[in-house]
């Protein structure tokens, strides 16, 4: 598209192997928070954690559904 990531984000992604981690999370920031979660969904054993930074507020949070608790959460984060 040429349009580069939109405002600050960081995605923390938990996959079978540390290539898998690394390519998805990458994947996933470029695709943006709601395209990267359907894309989440569709690999095996693949699960992610979202935190993006819309505008001056609090960072909103998404995280696939076995994403475990309190591995990465910043505190003061929407859930």
């Amino acid at each position: 598209s040429g349009i580069g990531v939109l405002g600050p984000s960081v995605v923390a992604a938990i996959a079978p192997t540390c290539v898998e981690a690394d390519a998805g999370a990458t994947a996933i920031s470029v695709l943006g928070m709601q395209s990267g979660m359907e894309a989440a969904r569709d690999w095996p054993g693949f699960q992610v954690l979202i935190l993006q930074q819309l505008d001056s507020h609090q960072p909103i949070e998404m995280m696939s559904h076995a994403f475990p608790p309190g591995i990465f959460t910043p505190s003061g984060a929407n859930r």
